[in-house]
């Protein structure tokens, strides 16, 4: 290859290189996380949250929520039955994460108002931990893989 040739191939890979960094780093600039990398970074925070020192938000009544992914500290009682070891109600103590869509009319209704909107819910991550008198230590968390979603009314 003759000197004039190996410079204009050398002019354009270094032409194609630069074009490529620069679509490159215009993209990575551009990006915004998608929903379920917010998610994961969401369920990644959880992991290691001090849930007592979290400040309760203050949630107006009879209010519509927006689209939104939302965790909540839970207590709650759940009873178990092994058949053959026992019967015992475990207080519970933990976190639940869900997303939810924006609130649409329920079948046969017309308006969005409270009492006749449905919403799609996914519980998309949680842990919860207690102490059972029967069992001993109780953790509860979801099935990796399994989708827990519905719709319900609001």
């Amino acid at each position: 290859m003759n000197k004039q040739k190996r410079g204009s191939m050398t002019t354009l890979c270094l032409l194609i290189a630069s074009l490529l960094c620069w679509t490159g780093l215009t993209w990575a600039q551009d990006r915004r996380p998608s929903d379920q990398e917010r998610i994961a970074a969401l369920l990644a925070e959880m992991k290691t949250a001090d849930l007592a020192s979290m400040q309760p938000i203050t949630i107006q009544p009879f209010t519509l929520p927006t689209a939104s992914v939302d965790v909540m500290r839970v207590r709650l009682e759940e009873t178990y039955d092994v058949k053959g070891i026992g019967t015992d109600t475990v207080q519970l103590y933990g976190w639940i994460a869900v997303t939810h869509d924006n609130p649409r009319p329920a079948r046969g209704e017309t308006e969005i108002r409270w009492d006749t909107t449905i919403s799609q819910t996914e519980f998309v991550g949680m842990d919860l931990n207690g102490e059972s008198k029967i069992f001993g230590p109780v953790h509860v968390e979801l099935t990796p893989g399994v989708r827990s979603i519905d719709q319900g009314q609001i």
